[in-house]
């Protein structure tokens, strides 16, 4: 299998659709959290601040702004790249009806809350479902790391970050399908869910043959 990328140039930046971040501590804990990214910003919410987000976490979830009081159930950011591509070895080939059941089984796979794999299906599925084919990878952590660079201090015990690349296709496409890894979660847990289709915002086509 081959992905062909007709794009002029492959540098235009794409975006990094919604990464959403939960942070559940075991007692109430003022948590700050710098975010560095190889791009730039397109929006926040709340407002990140120069030296990243600082808010008291609670273990239900919730989170209170540091600069303004307010109450949220995670951190949202957007941004830009140009620095992904899908590896067929370690992609999937999932048709569009299917596109609801293999993201259950991933949210599974990254150890997932009921709450956090009902939120990311609710985003992506509108645009996975309308798609014949999808061909999708979960990018490994070491490469998503060093896009998005996260510190957390107090340092948490698990820090669970899946990250979804994928392009439509018309037809079924040979792909590697690995087992995705399986997660656990821990006393003090982050969780960052997103992902980018890369035929968004970038002219041309790509070709599967």
């Amino acid at each position: 299998v081959t992905i062909v990328d007709f794009t002029p140039g492959s540098t235009r930046p794409i975006a990094m659709r919604k990464p959403v971040i939960y942070m559940y501590p075991p007692t109430p804990t003022k948590v700050h959290l710098q975010l560095k990214i190889d791009g730039e910003f397109i929006a926040t919410y709340p407002q990140i601040g120069a030296e990243g987000w600082s808010v008291t976490a609670h273990p239900d979830g919730a989170l209170v702004d540091s600069a303004t009081g307010r109450r949220h159930r995670y951190l949202f950011w957007e941004g830009t790249s140009a620095g992904f591509e899908i590896d067929p070895a370690q992609a999937h080939c999932v048709p569009g009806d299917a596109a609801a059941s293999f993201l259950e089984r991933a949210c599974g796979r990254f150890a997932l809350t009921e709450d956090e794999c009902g939120d990311l299906i609710s985003y992506w599925i509108p645009t996975l479902a309308s798609n014949p084919y999808n061909v999708i990878e979960f990018v490994d952590e070491r490469r998503y790391g060093s896009y998005a660079r996260m510190r957390v201090e107090p340092q948490p015990d698990a820090v669970i970050r899946p990250f979804m690349i994928f392009r439509a296709s018309a037809t079924p496409v040979a792909v590697g399908a690995p087992e995705l890894p399986q997660r656990r979660r821990g006393r003090f847990t982050v969780v960052e869910w997103g992902g980018a289709d890369l035929d968004a915002h970038i002219p041309g086509r790509v070709r599967i043959r």
